[in-house]
């Protein structure tokens, strides 16, 4: 049976086994006290048979083939840190995916994974993953913000707290004339992004970090002074630094 029939049948064959999990009194539960902790069993062990009978990473299918666009004559990938699978935890449709080997395409922000039964790498649904976690990395999908310029997608969780700071990994594809030839080139092209007040900000530069938590300014600048932080030598130290300060400041 194809998974989108289970798909389809999956109530019927839920309550199936809930049913046979349960005695056979379990129908006139209505009128007879319930054992919650009884109840919790069965159902736990029903979706258990239920899994076993489509396979744990059945949902994992309704993805399409990935094909690698990268060139013969480059230099990097388009893979966030290694073009190697790495294995993850993956939120996808509501259900959790734990060790699953995952590539993380910061090019197209697109999550592919490798699934044992598949001699293919495949793309899952962007719209259905709802987070991962890569290499101890925690990305989010966040939707897009109509008032600002900030896109849906995937973003790392750099801080969360009564602020977020939310890395937007990325690469731009660069062609290079080399030896009659063009040679295609990935470039890291990360973006930074504060949550404050339910608007996002894009942070560029150490004034616009400042713009962000203007009621701290005069603190916070003292703040950087002390630790001797360096906007333009290290944007992530930076910008994390100074939100965990304004943070604690607030309280």
């Amino acid at each position: 049976m194809q998974l989108s029939g289970l798909s389809k049948v999956f109530p019927f064959l839920f309550c199936f086994f809930v049913l046979t999990a349960l005695p056979g009194q379990a129908v006139l539960a209505q009128t007879q006290p319930k054992d919650t902790a009884f109840v919790q069993a069965a159902i736990s062990q029903a979706v258990g048979a239920y899994r076993n009978a489509i396979g744990n990473s059945a949902h994992l299918y309704t993805g399409i083939e990935y094909f690698d666009y990268r060139k013969y004559l480059r230099e990097g990938h388009q893979f966030l840190v290694t073009d190697e699978l790495v294995k993850g935890d993956v939120v996808y449709e509501g259900i959790l995916y734990e060790q699953v080997p995952l590539l993380y395409d910061i090019v197209k922000d697109e999550l592919i994974v490798k699934l044992e039964s598949r001699a293919f790498n495949q793309k899952l649904i962007s719209q259905k993953v709802a987070q991962f976690n890569w290499k101890g990395q925690v990305f989010q999908r966040f939707p897009a913000d109509s008032l600002t310029s900030f896109q849906s997608g995937f973003y790392e969780l750099l801080l969360q707290n009564e602020v977020l700071v939310l890395a937007k990994r990325a690469k731009i594809i660069e062609e290079v004339p080399e030896n009659r030839l063009i040679k295609t080139v990935f470039r890291r092209a990360d973006g930074y992004y504060i949550q404050k007040d339910l608007r996002y900000y894009p942070i560029t530069s150490k004034r616009s970090l400042y713009t962000v938590f203007k009621d701290q300014k005069k603190e916070l600048k003292r703040f950087y002074r002390v630790q001797d932080l360096k906007f333009r030598a290290n944007k992530e130290k930076t910008i994390v630094a100074v939100a965990t300060e304004y943070v604690s400041l607030t309280k």
